[in-house]
């Protein structure tokens, strides 16, 4: 999207809302008769992207 933050807010919501509905049909689906929280599938999924993100972050420490 850019550095524009008029382009990145209303992004980053249609980003996190289309996230979350993803999230919580995958964790209706995955285990039928119950169900996997949404919370817990973010944080599988968020887990490893802030560490890629945190390790590939230009100027700073490489070290994870």
């Amino acid at each position: 999207v850019g550095r524009d933050y008029r382009a990145v807010g209303p992004f980053a919501a249609l980003a996190g809302a289309w996230l979350m509905l993803a999230v919580d049909t995958i964790g209706r689906l995955v285990i039928q008769p119950s169900e996997i929280p949404a919370a817990t599938l973010l944080a599988i999924i968020g887990g490893p992207v802030l560490i890629f993100i945190l390790a590939h972050k230009k100027g700073g420490a490489r070290h994870v």
